[in-house]
């Protein structure tokens, strides 16, 4: 158990070190609006203040025709024509307004990703407490399950997909897709049973594993989807 602990945890921290590298790297660029597929087309649903598309004159409920001077009809076709074009690029933007054709420019700007820092912080938290417990506690009732519970949210809170999405960045995408599956469902695990099994669970293991249902509907729909 121990050596499977410490690989899985060496392959964690290095692999979060990797992706924090890869971040700088790589920028995401982005119009600043929140485009809602609607009706066979696409509305503004929310326009970031000061950001590329309010700097454009895009307004909330504008419909959104073509991105570059090719048609899109998903948010998927916005995402293309944003990364073909990279940051800092000007796009002409065709627009329907109230039935009023509008074409107006939006230079892209690189996705705010300050916040990741701070999960990151968040994701080192868990580990050390986990680390703490397993090397002080280690015989402790449950023990290991809880350093797995704080392994796999330092990997849900450290592992930050860039949007290159090569073979590295996919590989971090689904980490963090399903420690998150993984984490509330280990997490009530663990309320179930320590230091013991509640009274309801303990002629009905079948409970605990029903814990880990919800998760493993998300991930196939997720999966699905993708």
């Amino acid at each position: 158990a121990a050596v499977v602990f410490g690989l899985l945890t060496v392959t964690a921290v290095v692999f979060a070190w990797i992706n924090f590298q890869k971040e700088h790297e790589f920028s995401t660029p982005t119009d600043g609006i929140w485009w809602v597929e609607s009706h066979g087309q696409l509305v503004a649903q929310r326009v970031d203040p000061l950001g590329p598309g309010d700097r454009g004159g895009i307004k909330v409920d504008d419909a959104l025709v073509a991105v570059g001077g090719n048609a899109v009809h998903s948010t998927a076709d916005v995402a293309r024509q944003m990364y073909r074009s990279g940051v800092w690029t000007k796009l002409p933007y065709a627009l329907n307004r109230r039935n009023v054709s509008l074409d107006v420019p939006v230079i892209l700007q690189p996705v705010d990703k300050s916040l990741n820092q701070g999960l990151r912080l968040i994701a080192l938290v868990y580990l050390s407490i986990g680390m703490y417990v397993l090397l002080r506690r280690w015989t402790a009732p449950k023990a290991g399950h809880f350093y797995l519970f704080c392994l796999v949210s330092f990997v849900f809170y450290s592992f930050k997909f860039t949007g290159k999405l090569n073979q590295f960045d996919w590989t971090i995408y689904w980490s963090n897709v399903v420690a998150g599956m993984l984490q509330p469902a280990m997490f009530l695990h663990f309320s179930l049973s320590f230091p013991e099994r509640k009274s309801f669970v303990r002629n009905r293991s079948w409970i605990l594993l029903l814990v880990y249902l919800p998760g493993l509907l998300l991930l196939s729909l997720w999966v699905l989807l993708v």
